[in-house]
Parts: structure tokens; sequence; C-alpha cells
């Protein structure tokens, strides 16, 4: 059997039979998903590896899937769909980093590939047997897509692009009413920060095409990822449309990610 694998960056970790008391002390273990007919095995090496150069090495999460009478391209598809469906089911974020294929006689054989743990604490949950997700709608895929890419980035510019993609998705050309509506519904949220007269206008202006176009003819305002003020500011909007983002998803759609 050839199968899938995937070395993953994210906190996300499960053990089953969590109970009160051994949560902080659990470590994480492999575990197999099913994700709409397609087993995912989730790995986890709970105890460093032993590298010549590193001494210990603690490695974060493999996902691993038998290709079976699917191609490469299809499987890897799905799977980047499932880390979708976890990201936004758990609010974590979770990035293939590296893939690779190879030959296995079970699902539950350990991994070759393997990468760096990322996060220094796990966010251990108990896993479902089955996870779904709803296919009816591709924009609703998309905006999965981007909200995880979202999580994903460490660069605020790079988190607000994703969350701003992820709005588009879900809700096309009712973004910028949307936008205005809920940030002076949640206005709380901005802390110290003024809210802009028109907030939808402020981001796509001063945040999303200053941030997509390095020289827009020095046309101000123009954004120095250097600058502290610019990435306080990306910072903070990133976050609050992170907010928005999720909340357009549940408007539009309900609950896209089904467990059992």
């Amino acid at each position: 059997m050839v199968r899938l694998e995937a070395a993953i960056r994210s906190p996300i970790a499960f053990r089953r039979e969590i109970r009160d008391g051994i949560v902080a002390y659990a470590s994480p273990e492999t575990v197999g998903i099913v994700f709409d007919g397609r087993l995912f095995v989730w790995h986890a090496f709970p105890e460093p590896q032993v590298d010549p150069i590193l001494d210990a090495l603690e490695l974060g999460p493999t996902v691993t899937s038998v290709l079976g009478d699917d191609s490469y391209e299809d499987v890897a598809t799905e799977l980047e769909r499932f880390l979708s469906a976890l990201a936004y089911y758990y609010q974590q974020p979770a990035e293939a980093v590296s893939y690779g294929s190879h030959s296995a006689g079970d699902p539950y054989d350990p991994p070759h590939a393997s990468a760096r743990r990322s996060h220094s604490g796990w966010m251990l949950a108990e896993p479902y047997d089955a996870m779904s997700l709803r296919r009816d709608s591709e924009p609703l895929l998309k905006a999965l897509a981007w909200y995880r890419e979202g999580l994903n980035a460490g660069s605020p510019f790079h988190r607000f692009l994703a969350h701003w993609n992820c709005l588009e998705a879900a809700l096309a050309d009712r973004r910028a009413r949307f936008v205005n509506l809920a940030a002076r519904e949640r206005r709380w949220q901005w802390g110290s920060y003024a809210i802009p007269a028109n907030p939808a206008d402020h981001f796509r202006e001063a945040s999303r095409k200053a941030n997509a176009h390095v020289r827009r003819r020095l046309v101000p305002p123009l954004i120095d990822p250097d600058a502290d003020e610019d990435r306080q500011r990306l910072d903070r909007e990133s976050r609050f449309l992170e907010v928005l983002a999720r909340t357009a998803i549940e408007a539009e759609f309900g609950h896209p990610v089904s467990t059992r």
C-alpha cells in the first residue's frame, strides 16, 4: 500500500479518554479519524527523537492516509480539507509543511515524514471517530481554506490578507456592508483603537491595497513591515477580521463541520 504522509505545524494533539486532572500531564497519542469516508491517521511522537546533531528533537504531528485507488493529488487535496476542518473546529493553526509518500502495510505504521515541533504546548482534545465537512458550497470551501491560512500566518500582514479573502469568499459583494455593520456591533473588541468612520473603506484602502501593492505610485498610505506603528495596526486589524471572518462563515453557512 502506498501512503501519503504530511508533517504538520500545529498545536492540535489528541488523546482518548481525557479526564479531569490528567490533561496537563497527558501525552498525545496516535489516533485515526475518518473524514468524509477517508481514514486519516494523526501520528504523535510523544518521546523526543535522537538526532546526531540536535540531540533530543521533539517532533510535531504527522498525518497519513493510504491512497488506495485515488491519486496522490486527490488525497493531498483531501488532506488539506481535513486540516481546514480541524483548524476551523478547534480554532488552531494546522499547516502541512512537507509532503512525502511511503509504502506501509498498516495505516498506523510509524511515518517517515516528520518535522520539529513548532508550538511550546499542545491543545489536547479527545478525538472524534469521524468528522465531516459541508461540500455543497464552493464559496464555503474557499472561505474555510482562507480562514485556515489566516490562522497559520505568523505575519500580521499575511494574516490580514487571508481573513480579508475569507470574507470575500463567504460574502462576495456584500462584504463591505457586513464589515461596516459587524464592526460597529463589535466596537468593544477594538479596544483603544479608534473605529474608522467607514471600516470597510479603511480596511480596503489603508490595509488591503497598501498591503498588496508596495509601490502605488507613491500614493499614501504605504505600509512598511519594519515600522512598529504599521505592524501593530495590522496585527489589531487582522485579529479583528479573524472574528468577523468566523462570524460571516457561521452567518452564511451555519456550522460547516460535523462530528460523531
